[in-house]
């Protein structure tokens, strides 16, 4: 890219003048409908999340509990609340508990 710049190119404006745009990605529908459910939680409280099982025998397990905690930690941020994560060894779904 080649510019040619003018001096009519240039306008000093305030900092307070200055437009920004929101940065970083939209969050995923599914981290807004954790964070819908976690926002009603009281600390110690928890919620089991069966739409989120991960099978436990599966060959990518690992993988999958990293993406479903990445959710629920992206759903708890919006929902400006602390989590513990826990996954039950007999169906995988994800345990989560609203922590102080």
């Amino acid at each position: 890219m080649n510019f040619e710049f003018n001096d009519d190119d240039f306008e000093v404006i305030s900092s307070e003048d200055v437009e920004r745009s929101a940065r970083g990605r939209k969050p995923s529908p599914e981290a807004e409908k954790v964070a819908s459910v976690l926002v009603k939680l009281s600390p110690g409280q928890a919620v089991a999340i069966r739409a989120l099982a991960v099978a436990p025998a599966s060959a990518s397990a690992a993988k999958d509990r990293a993406r479903v905690g990445a959710v629920i930690r992206s759903g708890a941020r919006l929902a400006n609340v602390k989590v513990r994560i826990a996954f039950r060894p007999s169906d995988g779904v994800p345990q989560v508990t609203v922590v102080v």
